[in-house]
């Protein structure tokens, strides 16, 4: 069962990193690199989760990279949204109006960055949270000595 757990946390949690990583595979996109993004994203993520010693753990860790990833989306999102800026306002060049795409592309991937840090946010704040939990928590054993029951020594 230990097995079965890990491998569906594997399918979940690195689909789902996958998807946090898409802004950063999606910048790569002009050099056909894109494909190798999710492809080690996913691995890592694989290894990570496989690695751990139960199916809880296996959980944690998949949400602890997941929201990481998520957290991390701002970054990923502001790499994307120069890239695209660049290319509107090379493009705007052959027309000679590279001002208003300037001031298009920029406000454009503000709005990118902004939407991006509100869902990023919020959504890893809940797997890192989420991923704390299930990594450290766990059985807690108390064992309680009555010691009217225990013999004393006496000297």
């Amino acid at each position: 069962m230990r097995l079965v757990s890990k491998i569906l946390a594997i399918l979940v949690m690195g689909l789902i990193s996958g998807l946090a990583a898409s802004p950063l595979a999606a910048s790569f996109v002009d050099t056909g690199n894109s494909n190798y993004v999710f492809f080690g994203v996913f691995i890592v993520t694989a290894g990570i989760i496989f690695l751990a010693p139960t199916g809880r753990r296996a959980w944690g860790r998949g949400s602890l990279i997941c929201g990481v990833l998520f957290v991390a989306m701002p970054l990923f999102v502001t790499a994307l949204g120069a890239q695209v800026g660049s290319a509107i306002v090379a493009d705007a060049s052959t027309t000679g109006e590279e001002a208003g795409a300037a001031i298009g592309a920029t406000l454009g991937a503000g709005l990118m960055v902004g939407a991006s840090m509100i869902i990023g946010f919020i959504v890893g704040g809940v797997f890192l949270i989420l991923g704390l939990v299930l990594v450290l928590g766990g059985r807690r054993e108390v064992v309680i000595i009555d010691s009217a029951q225990t013999p004393s020594i006496k000297r």
